[in-house]
């Protein structure tokens, strides 16, 4: 089905993007859990759930796994706009142990602001299928 056709289209945005070791999948909030899975399924990777908030509009306040030792762990997320949700994630990646080797989304609506923020807190690389950037049309990214 359609969501099982954007999981390959996420899986080799992170493939062109040079993020094709990941042991483990962990969705950044609620709207990337469904992309998430279909990834899954469709890589046979473990998938990492996360807790869910206290507070519907919050981040997840903890992982499935506590120790993620020696895991490669891809962050999967529906929009990057500021990046919050990803710092949050990569945050809870790190205390278990696990290394982030970057995070694919379906839509990064960052203007690339979010970029070095991400990269400061340990998130290498970014892929994703559609840019989009006030003003300009969404961009396609290469499939």
């Amino acid at each position: 089905g359609v969501l099982g056709k954007f999981g390959r289209l996420m899986l080799k945005a992170a493939e062109r993007a040079g993020m094709n070791n990941q042991t483990v999948l962990v969705a950044s909030g609620a709207g990337g859990r469904a992309l998430m899975v279909a990834m899954a399924v469709e890589a046979d990777l473990e998938i990492i759930d996360h807790n869910v908030a206290e507070q519907p509009d919050r981040y997840p306040t903890g992982l499935s796994r506590l120790n993620l030792e020696g895991e490669h762990v891809l962050l999967v997320d529906d929009v990057l706009t500021s990046g919050s949700s990803l710092s949050e994630t990569a945050e809870l990646v790190h205390k278990a142990g696990g290394t982030i080797i970057g995070a694919t989304v379906l839509v990064d609506r960052s203007d690339g602001a979010a970029t070095e923020t991400l990269h400061a807190i340990g998130i290498p690389k970014i892929a994703s299928l559609y840019q989009f950037y006030e003003g300009w049309p969404a961009t396609l990214v290469e499939t």
